[in-house]
């Protein structure tokens, strides 16, 4: 199997216009009547496009920094809550139990959602979803710093961590597909360190 964007490019090449299931051509030769072994079908398996090279170099390099920042926007969120719940408290009148439930829901909403990212991913642009994710995000950050209701609280730090999944698990995997080759393990480390 090829090990290297090289290997993938050539092989790419000579099966450009090549349909993956078609016949070898070596076994369409006028040469089949000299030897009957030349009857086998072979099958050439079409590689995947890994690397993609549309993408202009500073585009992606923007691409990267916006998972980076939305990243780390997303972990402040997490850490933000337990360091402002005395603050929350002082507004809305909440037990232990709920404010328990104030951390957790995050979490939980971000794993509820994993079980259907992939899905999602797989049926629409992954840039239009992660621009729709990212607005809604917002509009459950902004809710959840203006209510007055426990309901709506609990709701919105449930939305926001279903909101963050998209991200939490797209990020790396844009990373692996798009990422200079060269600077693969770099930019992954980058990004991990930053969640």
């Amino acid at each position: 199997p090829p090990t290297t964007k090289d290997d993938y490019v050539q092989s790419g090449d000579q099966s450009k216009n090549k349909n993956p299931l078609s016949k070898n051509e070596s076994n369409t030769n006028n040469d089949n009547n000299k030897n009957t072994n030349n009857n086998k079908l072979s099958f050439e398996i079409a590689q995947p496009d890994l690397y993609n090279t549309e993408i202009p170099h500073h585009r992606r390099n923007i691409i990267f920094i916006m998972f980076l920042l939305s990243n780390l926007f997303l972990n402040y969120d997490t850490g933000v809550i337990p360091a402002s719940l005395l603050e929350i408290i002082k507004e809305i009148n909440l037990d232990y139990k709920e404010q328990a439930l104030l951390g957790s829901l995050v979490y939980l909403g971000l794993s509820f959602a994993s079980l259907f990212v992939s899905l999602i991913f797989s049926r629409f642009s992954p840039s239009k979803v992660c621009s729709a994710i990212l607005l809604l995000n917002t509009i459950c950050c902004f809710t959840f710093s203006f209510t007055q209701y426990k309901a709506v609280l609990f709701a919105m730090r449930f939305c926001m961590g279903v909101t963050e999944a998209f991200l939490v698990i797209y990020g790396p995997v844009w990373v692996n597909n798009y990422s200079p080759l060269q600077h693969q393990t770099k930019w992954m480390g980058i990004l991990h360190s930053c969640s």
